[in-house]
């Protein structure tokens, strides 16, 4: 019966049962990876609970504030120092402004930059050269130009020069005639300056070009006189040549070209003198171009090295709570602070680029670019704090916020701005009455008064400050409703994960009465098939009942047959004849 019960085919409930058993752990490995995950987002509440308040939203944009007005500081100082040095002149590197012309010598006015002696050069012109009234102004013609003086042909016209012919009537003209010379002023300025470099006289060379094939050339006598003192385009632009034209006595192109030929080989003879005034004004624009470059180079150098040294500073405090203080461990700590300040290589480039350009500005324009910084600083603070908020109200993760929650965000950022705005505002306002007192008037080299120095961090500190206390109401107010927000979260997340671990014991419980009634069940099946075995062999057992008791009988006659005295001779023999009927029993059993 043992035997039997080994065989029952136990796998049948197995596989009856697996596809419950299989769903059910399943669910339950889903169940524990979302408890898991529930344990671990309880934390990030809890985490937020502990920033709310952080004050390090105004602290930053304050520090970074002040960075930028002291920056702003040197480049307009460095800008204000070198118009000191200019002569008290903004840059200006034009040629207008360094380069002394025939037109500024024409009207007594020289480069502003480069006065050098022109004024003195105009005067000395002027006076030998034409009329003044009693006032000392200039006596004009009928025809507006200027009245020469008398003699002005002296020590110029050449007595000895080829003249014309009075048989053939004609006399030789100056095609620049002595007094359009002498009343040029790029004759005067360049062929003066010309002379100097030559070692010699305005009057000895003048004489030798007017008096040169280059400018004589052989007219009609009456012609001539109708020409008198005007150039040649101007005496055949009046009319007055027409007669002498349409005659024949003048050829217009000729004259023209003579003209020309004139005015080319005067201009030859003294680009000399005209090159050494460029030359002069050359100099002068890069003597102030590099005034302009070590100022600015100081400012950037300047900011570059306050830079430098809050890293520097920045880790000595590091270094200075440290427990290991030696040598070694503080040059490490500054080693890295220059390697940071050198890692920032494109961040200083940028500043550096403002700091020119802001320098430069100055130079050009003058303190007024104090002014525009300081409103483009406010401008820049607005418009970012203006991106912030759109930014934070345009985040996903911001609409679903109530909004009153939102507004008190948007007013945090704005507090943000107006407080740079006040910053600059009330900085501006403490360096003006400040600079009424002699002392804080003191420049400091690169930085400034005084007075501005104090205003700088004195109007942020006091903007910070209150900054700070509007700040902190807002986020109060923020605090309570994230709090309460916060806390409900973290109510809810326990509810989901108690609701999770209640689910998890009552799938436990399913599963264990699921495991009793599929062991039930194989009990009783087993039962059934022990029970049909046995119903089996009983019924088998009372089939042969009868064949049994004959067998029984023929056993026993057959004994008592053996145990007789007449057969113990044949013990053998039926002891074989036993074994014979037994084996036919056992094989239609």
């Amino acid at each position: 019966m043992a035997n039997d019960n080994e065989k029952l085919p136990m796998k049948m409930n197995f596989e009856e049962s697996s596809d419950a058993e299989f769903d059910l752990n399943t669910f339950e490995a889903d169940l524990e990876d979302k408890l898991k995950a529930d344990l671990a987002g309880m934390v990030s509440p809890e985490e937020d609970l502990k920033k709310i308040g952080d004050p390090s939203s105004l602290g930053d944009p304050i520090l970074k504030l002040i960075l930028e007005q002291i920056n702003n500081q040197i480049a307009v100082t460095a800008g204000e120092d070198f118009i000191k040095e200019n002569g008290g002149l903004n840059l200006d590197l034009r040629n207008s402004a360094h380069i002394q012309t025939a037109e500024n010598h024409n009207i007594g006015e020289v480069p502003s930059h480069n006065p050098s002696d022109y004024k003195e050069r105009h005067d000395t012109w002027v006076d030998k050269t034409f009329q003044k009234d009693n006032k000392g102004n200039i006596i004009l013609n009928a025809d507006g130009t200027r009245k020469l003086k008398e003699g002005y042909r002296s020590g110029i016209d050449d007595p000895t020069r080829p003249r014309g012919s009075k048989a053939d009537g004609t006399d030789m003209d100056h095609t620049i005639s002595i007094a359009e010379y002498q009343s040029r002023a790029d004759v005067d300025l360049y062929m003066t300056k010309t002379a100097e470099l030559e070692n010699t006289t305005k009057e000895a060379i003048s004489k030798d070009f007017v008096n040169s094939k280059d400018n004589l050339r052989l007219m009609d006598a009456s012609a001539n006189r109708s020409k008198g003192d005007s150039t040649t385009p101007e005496w055949i632009a009046s009319g007055d040549a027409d007669p002498y034209i349409e005659s024949g006595k003048i050829n217009e192109e000729q004259a023209l070209k003579d003209h020309e030929h004139a005015e080319k080989t005067l201009k030859k003879r003294y680009k000399k003198g005209k090159d050494a005034f460029k030359k002069e004004g050359r100099k002068s624009q890069r003597e102030e171009a590099l005034r302009m470059g070590k100022n600015t180079a100081r400012a950037v150098l300047m900011q570059l090295l306050l830079k430098l040294l809050k890293k520097i500073v920045g880790k000595l405090v590091v270094w200075l709570k440290t427990a290991q203080k030696t040598i070694q461990t503080l040059i490490n700590s500054i080693k890295e602070a220059i390697s940071s300040f050198l890692h920032d290589w494109k961040q200083h480039l940028s500043s550096s680029a403002d700091i020119a350009g802001t320098t430069v500005a100055t130079a050009i324009f003058g303190p007024i670019i104090r002014a525009i910084k300081s409103a483009w600083s406010m401008l820049k603070q607005g418009f970012r704090s203006l991106k912030e908020a759109i930014n934070w109200l345009k985040d996903p993760a911001n609409k679903g916020k109530p909004f009153a929650e939102r507004m008190l965000h948007v007013g945090k950022i704005i507090v943000v701005g107006l407080t740079g705005f006040g910053a600059i505002s009330l900085g501006q306002t403490i360096e003006k009455g400040l600079m009424a007192f002699p002392l804080f008037a003191i420049e400091i080299p690169l930085l400034g008064s005084i007075a501005s120095i104090i205003g700088i961090f004195l109007g942020a500190v006091v903007a910070g400050i209150i900054g700070a206390i509007a700040m902190s109401f807002i986020d109060s107010l923020l605090a309570k409703r994230q709090q309460r927000e916060l806390t409900s979260q973290l109510i809810e997340q326990g509810n989901t994960v108690l609701n999770r671990q209640e689910t998890m014991l009552m799938l436990k419980e399913v599963k264990l009465e699921q495991s009793k009634a599929t062991i039930m069940q194989d009990i009783q099946a087993r039962h059934e098939e022990a029970s049909e075995a046995m119903k089996e062999s009983l019924n088998t057992l009372f089939t042969n009942k009868d064949r049994m008791q004959s067998i029984k009988e023929e056993i026993e006659a057959e004994y008592h047959t053996i145990t007789s005295p007449s057969t113990k001779s044949a013990e053998e023999e039926t002891l074989d004849v036993l074994s014979d009927k037994l084996h036919k029993f056992s094989q239609r059993r």
